[in-house]
């Protein structure tokens, strides 16, 4: 149900975001490569500023050489911000739209980030034709991306508008399809995730990738803004992993509902933020997750710290409820607590070896990021499948020497000592451990109050599990 909403075709009414529409800016700005310095970086640098022109748009280029060092080294370049202004009704505080026009040396760029580009352009031109913001909206079109985040940190460093921005829409793009993703946010997120949900035409973020980037070695642009203490939120797809960085990266290959996705949360984001006051804009950090599509649920992150207490407390007295009704002995919760992680680690032992002997039969995969190649899927699929196997097998094994109600009562002290460590280093996203958690650990009390034996009462004891797996 993760899916983009349908692309727009040109004959749409011109105050709606058409992917198609888009869709011709992409197929101009990713003919071929146009890296930084190329004669086909300039012509995209030209086809921007003439579109932004024929906007009518306050335009200008920012022309500096920009350096940056990391570590260890020091990157620098000559390096062409586009700079296109959109005056607001009162104009304190300004909103910017950044994606970047450059490429890497041997692919078009059409996800990355020519798809961006094209959304900016499409988002411009919708802006001009409306009523004007109370905020001015800043189109940042950076340079130098791809060598080192150049453009972006030329801006922070030597623009003048820099201090009236008050948070940062980026589009970026890691593949050329699935759902236009948030999955970078600033610390202390509460203020910003509320307005999200409330703005957004399809939200779709969790603050699990929210922990894990912020662990991550991963860069964009608005790497710059974030350490510069300035609110954002960043955007990509990142399905078609195969094509990023490569010559597939084309226009024909882009999903235009995912372009369409990309548009249409950026439109409806800068219309909300850009009506909206933008003088604070940190709170404490939250907690989000989409259910069904494009439903998002969020909640304040210090509500974390009650669920691992929650967490625990039931495992308590799932156990002591057990040993009190002998439904549970400790033999058998010891070999859940001890087959559980074995079993995981088992099964990564051995698809990490699968992994290995694919790579050597098929050693053109070395040449795709991460190994992910065209047909990944089928490998996806194919590692799953045997992934339940292996942990399954052995398992059934166990369940013939233990009682299912000692081992999984094992299996719940393990998961409750995930809970707990998990909310160490990464809290706000304890839920992905917490609702699978408690709703079976709901389901197995039950059937240990209700003394339920699956062999005289199949179907009750059947529901309640059935039905405690479903937040899984």
């Amino acid at each position: 149900m993760s899916s983009p909403p349908k692309a727009l075709q040109h004959s749409a009414p011109k105050e709606l975001f058409s992917a198609q529409r888009a869709y011709d800016h992409v197929r101009r700005v990713a003919q071929t490569p146009h890296s930084i310095g190329t004669p086909a970086h300039a012509k995209v640098r030209d086809y921007i500023m003439d579109e932004c022109s024929r906007l009518k748009l306050q335009t200008g280029i920012q022309h500096t050489t920009a350096t940056r060092t990391l570590g260890g080294r020091i990157m620098a370049g000559n390096i062409h911000n586009i700079i296109a202004s959109i005056k607001g009704r009162v104009g304190e505080k300004a909103i910017v739209l950044m994606a970047h026009y450059d490429s890497q040396p041997h692919t078009p760029g059409a996800g990355d980030d020519g798809a961006g580009v094209a959304a900016l352009l499409e988002t411009a031109r919708l802006l001009k034709e409306s009523k004007p913001l109370k905020n001015d909206v800043i189109l940042l079109f950076t340079d130098g991306e791809e060598v080192g985040l150049l453009g972006a940190q030329a801006f922070v460093t030597e623009s003048k508008l820099l201090s009236k921005v008050a948070l940062v829409i980026n589009l970026e793009g890691r593949g050329n399809t699935g759902v236009s993703t948030m999955f970078e946010v600033n610390p202390e997120n509460g203020w910003i995730m509320m307005e999200y949900a409330n703005g957004a035409a399809y939200p779709m973020a969790n603050s699990l990738s929210f922990e894990i980037y912020k662990k991550l070695p991963n860069d964009t642009d608005y790497s710059i803004f974030k350490e510069a203490g300035i609110a954002g939120l960043n955007h990509a797809f990142i399905e078609g992993f195969a094509n990023y960085h490569s010559m597939t990266d084309t226009p024909d290959n882009l999903n235009l509902n995912s372009l369409q996705h990309h548009g249409e949360n950026m439109v409806s984001l800068v219309k909300h933020f850009g009506n909206i006051d933008l003088v604070q804009t940190k709170g404490a950090d939250r907690s989000y997750f989409n259910i069904l599509g494009s439903w998002l649920v969020q909640y304040p992150g210090s509500w974390n710290f009650l669920f691992v207490v929650i967490g625990n407390v039931l495992t308590i007295t799932i156990l002591c409820t057990g040993l009190i009704k002998k439904r549970t002995h400790i033999k058998g919760v010891l070999a859940g607590f001890t087959f559980f992680p074995l079993l995981i680690l088992l099964s990564s032992l051995i698809i990490m070896l699968f992994l290995k002997a694919i790579k050597w039969y098929y050693p053109l995969y070395n040449n795709f990021y991460a190994a992910n190649s065209y047909n990944c899927y089928y490998y996806f699929f194919a590692i799953i499948s045997l992934g339940i196997a292996i942990y399954v097998l052995p398992l059934a094994w166990v369940c013939k020497k233990f009682s299912i109600d000692s081992i999984l009562t094992g299996i719940l002290v393990v998961v409750t000592i995930i809970l707990t460590a998990l909310y160490q280093v990464a809290p706000t996203a304890s839920y992905i451990v917490f609702l699978p958690l408690v709703s079976i650990g709901c389901a197995h009390l039950i059937v240990i109050l209700k003394n339920l034996d699956y062999a005289l009462q199949p179907r009750p004891y059947e529901a309640l599990f059935f039905l405690g797996a479903l937040p899984s």
